[in-house]
């Protein structure tokens, strides 16, 4: 089956559709990237799928099944390849960097961080660099260094 605009937007919005939903409605939520993720792979929409794994890990993230939400955000990875959608690679290497980060492996996040900050450093999606520079934030805080949680801090707010 060929990929067409309108298939494309309709697993966009389930996507997002789902992503927002979380907030108020996890099992709804779920359906929702569900069904983006299955017309995706139907469609082989390769952007599709990977955001679905996103937000597949993301929700797995929140559940407190760090090991599930890794395995997602891997295979979403893997399903970009490297020259495909930098602005959501460089969105789950974040959350890769996140789950180091609350599994107490500082050194792994700052590595995940980085890599995020390459791809998403010339603003190609604003939104997900300041939610890289509130990761940042987080970790130096962890780590004890003020000056630089301050400064990510006024990096996501747009201060800097």
């Amino acid at each position: 089956m060929a990929l067409t605009g309108t298939d494309e937007k309709r697993v966009d919005a389930l996507n997002y559709y789902g992503y927002i939903v979380l907030s108020y409605n996890y099992h709804q939520s779920i359906k929702l990237i569900e069904e983006a993720y299955k017309l995706s792979e139907k469609l082989k929409y390769q952007k599709g799928i990977a955001e679905a794994m996103m937000y597949k890990g993301i929700i797995e993230l929140s559940a407190g099944r760090d090991s599930l939400a890794l395995i997602k955000f891997r295979k979403g990875l893997t399903t970009l390849g490297r020259d495909n959608a930098k602005d959501l690679q460089g969105r789950i290497l974040s959350s890769i960097g996140l789950i180091h980060q609350v599994t107490d492996q500082l050194d792994s996040a700052s590595i995940y961080y980085q890599r995020s900050y390459q791809l998403l450093k010339d603003s190609l999606n604003p939104l997900y660099l300041s939610y890289l520079y509130l990761n940042l934030a987080d970790l130096n805080k962890l780590k004890n260094n003020q000056a630089l949680q301050l400064r990510y801090l006024n990096k996501s707010w747009g201060s800097e």
